[in-house]
């Protein structure tokens, strides 16, 4: 996820009195989901709310274009770890699985 506008930094005011910043504009994020192939192909799309047909068809789309085996690395996003994305993903086979969750929950940052 990233954020489209910069974090609020920090700023002064004489002490003893809180300090406050104004800003103008709302915030808003966007999500994005990117592969890497090994000799260096990009894919990716943004999205403004991922959901699981978004997710789902964005592997369609990437299978579609790779060819042997693939290692989908996933956070605990809702739309990697929805029932639907289970079931495509139980219904691609073999050669199409994600890392098992012990090691997805293992290496996460806190």
């Amino acid at each position: 996820m990233f954020a489209k506008t910069a974090p609020i930094g920090t700023t002064w005011s004489e002490r003893g009195k809180r300090p406050v910043m104004r800003v103008k504009g709302t915030r808003g994020r966007t999500n994005v989901i990117s592969a890497i192939a090994p000799h260096g192909r990009l894919w990716f799309r943004c999205f403004q709310n991922l959901n699981s047909a978004l997710f789902i068809e964005y592997l369609d789309a990437l299978l579609h274009d790779l060819r042997g085996h693939i290692v989908l690395v996933m956070d605990k996003h809702p739309a990697h770890i929805s029932a639907a994305t289970r079931r495509h993903m139980n219904a691609l086979g073999p050669p199409h699985r994600a890392l098992p969750a012990w090691l997805r929950t293992r290496h996460e940052p806190r």
